[in-house]
């Protein structure tokens, strides 16, 4: 168990760390993008209730 718990720390959870820091700078470019297209937050919600199910993105909380 010692054992993992070290390869744990040692691989998994910066790999956690790194995917949470991805998915922040994913949503920021999603964010800069739908600016200079210069979507409304209605056009920007009717596109997120259009989505298909398989959205590289979660949608925002």
């Amino acid at each position: 168990m010692a054992s993992l718990r070290e390869e744990h720390g040692r691989t998994i959870e910066p790999a956690r760390l790194l995917a949470t820091e991805v998915l922040t700078l994913e949503r920021q470019i999603s964010d800069l993008v739908n600016a200079a297209y210069g979507l409304t937050p209605d056009e920007i919600q009717l596109m997120w209730d259009t989505a298909p199910p398989r959205m590289p993105l979660p949608r925002p909380q």
